[in-house]
């Protein structure tokens, strides 16, 4: 019985040693101290690396690319009135001749002696009238008589007209200046009416011809700029004008046919060229713009990572025109900004971050 009383005291004791050191570190003390608690850590992340470069006011073009094929602003070809045969060539394929330059002759004999009889007739018309003005001046000559003398002489002139103007059909001439092509005949050959004997072209000016979809019509206006690259002239750049715009799309696929015209003085190109096409059809050239690699987008919009005072602060943007090597921002960004172009994926707004330079070039 002693044993089970001093065993139980020793339990009750136990209990309270017990529960009074629960409640030392557990609650606190009416009247006295607050428990002790377990620190918190406050540890920063250490600062990321980042790639930076400076957004900046740059040119920005929105541009369209096509193709075409270039072409003489003037190509005819050249041929005869007449049938005749042809007595002279006064040209060499593939030079250049002038305005009203004499290209080809055709037998003229028959031509020449009408003409020459047509000279005649005029020559004697003008001596009855004038012999006319005599007699009746001396009465001797009516009035009726003196108007059919003067009347013959006019149509004498005019057949003399006629003579000289089918005399010159026998000669071909150039129109304009320009360029003379290939000749498929030779002296002594008689050619019908109207056989292409040489093509004329005049180069000093290039077109190109080339179609742009009919959604960006209200884009386009005559006097915008085109640059034309050439497989037959690789490394260099060909600038021109839009001097055309059809107004009636194509049936077939809804675009709009469009020309412009590139100098060529002194003609170094020559037509049938194929030819790539970029229309710049809208330009800005003081535009802020940064790296493509700065921007990066979410279902709210398109953002970019700022450096101020040596944390990345997370910017809404709103992005303009897109270029391979540059993006426009039109609100969001000013010019001088930092501006994160590798390393943003793992950045948080407002962390610390160590920033490198760009490489020029890259991304």
């Amino acid at each position: 019985m002693t044993s089970r009383l001093i065993i139980a005291g020793v339990s009750a004791l136990a209990g309270l040693v017990g529960g009074a050191v629960v409640a030392r570190y557990a609650w606190p003390a009416i009247g006295g101290t607050p428990a002790v608690q377990a620190p918190i850590a406050t540890t920063e992340p250490a600062p990321a690396t980042v790639e930076v470069a400076r957004a900046r006011q740059g040119r920005v073009d929105q541009a369209l690319n096509s193709l075409g094929t270039l072409q003489a602003r003037e190509s005819v070809p050249l041929a005869s009135l007449n049938p005749g045969v042809v007595t002279a060539i006064h040209f060499q394929e593939g030079t250049r001749v002038e305005a009203n330059a004499l290209l080809v002759d055709l037998d003229q004999r028959i031509a020449r002696a009408n003409l020459a009889s047509a000279e005649t007739e005029l020559r004697a018309a003008q001596i009855r009238f004038e012999r006319s003005q005599q007699l009746s001046g001396s009465g001797f000559r009516s009035r009726q008589q003196l108007d059919d003398d003067r009347a013959a002489i006019d149509r004498a002139a005019a057949e003399v007209a006629v003579r000289q103007t089918q005399l010159a059909q026998l000669s071909v001439r150039a129109p304009f200046a320009g360029v003379l092509g290939q000749r498929d005949f030779g002296v002594g050959e008689y050619i019908e009416a109207g056989k292409r004997l040489v093509t004329l072209e005049d180069r000093s000016v290039l077109r190109v011809s080339f179609r742009v979809p009919e959604r960006f019509l209200p884009k386009l206006a005559i006097g915008q700029s085109v640059e034309l690259t050439l497989d037959a002239v690789p490394g260099r750049t060909f600038t021109g004008r839009v001097t055309l715009l059809d107004p009636r799309p194509s049936s077939n696929d809804r675009d709009i046919q469009v020309r412009a015209e590139i100098p060529n003085d002194p003609p170094m190109l020559p037509s049938g060229l194929f030819a790539r096409v970029r229309l710049v059809i809208e330009s800005r050239p003081d535009a802020i713009v940064v790296p493509p690699s700065a921007v990066s987008y979410m279902l709210t919009g398109a953002y970019v990572f700022k450096v101020v005072d040596g944390r990345a602060r997370r910017t809404p943007v709103r992005v303009g025109l897109q270029l391979p090597d540059r993006v426009e921002i039109l609100e969001g960004v000013a010019p001088g900004d930092q501006v994160v172009t590798a390393g943003q994926f793992n950045l948080d707004d407002g962390r610390r971050v160590t920033t490198v330079s760009q490489t020029p070039g890259q991304r």
